[in-house]
């Protein structure tokens, strides 16, 4: 109950009284005992009770000394709470330290469950500082100690797995892995074997239904899409702002996927609980959702209410003084879109200079990544009338894209439009009509000739 939102200090009273309970039968040093009393500690330190909490530290380290070796794990559970909570408020700085200082000592074994909470903290902080290569390492290893501890065909091993799948679809390129593991470890091991009330289900359909769209199964997107806002509709009130923020999420794939009424819909009905509620939420969402429908009004062709959209969610964000590149990778580019659209040209390069160093910093040259800021530069140049950058920079994300998705992918066709523009520019009408007949081909052919090297599921098991 406390993982799927309920309040700190409701938890600390049922832990409170659960202890109570359980020192009628059982001495403070039984594992339960000391598990519970760990628990309420941490609630104390989130909650800030001080005194309270120096008291239940001191007694859980009295306990432990007096009944426990010193290799015990027991001795560093309260660093770990500790270190929660420091995740939590202090910068990162120095929690990669702390982490192997504990991660190495001597009392935390190989294979335990103190071990995989400490991982998901520094999970936690190499996200925060954007180190993808230090976190996906971290959710390997839990994964790994999570398979010994529990076996093979257990579901909480398969759902570590399906975030290390959520993970690949948000950060990396290792879409054939994220597939494999879906196709396994979600629909023949957690599908049947949890409900969608489940802290994990939602977050597992989104990232679904988002590595279904990337490579062209849009049915498929968006009767995922549709259960992923069943369950939350389930899930949460109908003015609870978990509800709103996963609502944008919906709306922002359905847009990609041409859904518009249903993305319009849902986007509307988020911005109406988030501004309704605009003292409690973090006004970045409001924005957030400010720039999603943007985007949907350009696509409509209403340019001057995607401006006035645009400038709204700037206002909020200075305001609060941060980014909305928190939220997601692509919202930089998302945002250079929107401002070439409604020719705010400088603004948009501005943005994309900086993306384009920082993705291929994080990601790679060859990433994914670099195929939307590639492709909006090469527009750019188009509009500034740099006709050789723009078909340099369109043919490099091109190449990108065939690579990482496939000949025939979708992604192809808005690269694919920018070079046939770049040739008719400067009269070559030939190569134009050629690459305009490429793009049209591929949004003609058949699903399983446009996604052939990235289909539904793993190539090897696809048909030939």
């Amino acid at each position: 109950m406390e993982e799927s939102g309920l309040a700190a200090d409701v938890a600390i009273d049922m832990y409170e009284k659960a202890h109570i309970h359980l020192l009628r039968r059982f001495q403070p040093s039984h594992w339960l005992a000391l598990e519970l009393k760990e628990r309420i500690t941490a609630g104390y330190l989130k909650e800030e009770r001080g005194p309270r909490y120096q008291k239940a530290r001191d007694d859980y380290e009295k306990t432990t000394k007096k009944n426990y070796p010193k290799k015990s794990v027991h001795f560093i559970k309260m660093d770990l709470v500790e270190f929660d909570q420091r995740i939590a408020t202090e910068s990162t700085k120095n929690l990669d330290n702390k982490v192997q200082e504990l991660l190495t000592h001597e009392a935390m074994p190989a294979h335990h469950i103190r071990r995989i909470e400490l991982l998901e903290y520094a999970y936690n902080a190499a996200m925060l500082k954007k180190n993808y290569i230090n976190a996906e390492a971290h959710l390997t290893e839990i994964s790994a100690i999570k398979m010994e501890l529990y076996g093979a065909d257990a579901p909480e091993y398969h759902l570590s797995k399906l975030k290390l799948a959520n993970f690949y679809v948000d950060y990396t390129d290792k879409f054939a892995e994220a597939s494999d593991t879906y196709r396994t470890s979600f629909e023949d091991f957690v599908a049947n074997e949890i409900t969608d009330g489940h802290i994990d289900y939602i977050e597992i359909l989104n990232h679904m239904a988002t590595y279904y769209e990337a490579n062209d199964y849009y049915e498929e997107a968006s009767e995922i899409l549709d259960r992923a806002l069943l369950a939350s509709r389930k899930r949460y009130d109908d003015e609870d702002m978990a509800y709103a923020i996963e609502l944008e999420k919906i709306g922002a794939l359905q847009i990609n996927l041409g859904n518009y009424d249903k993305a319009t819909e849902n986007i509307e009905q988020a911005q109406k609980i988030l501004g309704s509620r605009r003292s409690e939420a973090n006004p970045l969402f409001y924005a957030k959702t400010l720039i999603t429908e943007a985007k949907l009004f350009a696509v409509k062709g209403l340019y001057d209410e995607a401006a006035d959209n645009l400038k709204d969610a700037e206002k909020i964000q200075k305001d609060v003084g941060a980014s909305i590149e928190v939220f997601a990778i692509s919202s930089d580019e998302d945002l250079a879109g929107l401002l070439i659209n409604v020719g705010r040209f400088g603004d948009a390069e501005k943005i994309l200079r900086k993306s384009l160093k920082n993705t291929e910093k994080r990601y790679g040259a060859e990433s994914r990544f670099m195929i939307t800021p590639l492709d909006l530069m090469g527009r750019l140049d188009l509009l500034k009338g740099d006709y050789s950058e723009a078909q340099r920079k369109a043919n490099r994300a091109l190449g990108i894209s065939k690579k990482i998705f496939s000949e025939y992918s979708t992604k192809n066709v808005p690269i694919i439009k920018l070079l046939a523009e770049t040739h008719s520019v400067i009269g070559d009408y030939e190569i134009a009509e050629q690459y305009t007949q490429e793009s049209i081909d591929i949004l003609k052919a058949p699903l399983w000739g446009r996604t052939h090297r990235c289909c539904k599921w793993p190539v090897t098991t696809c048909p030939q």
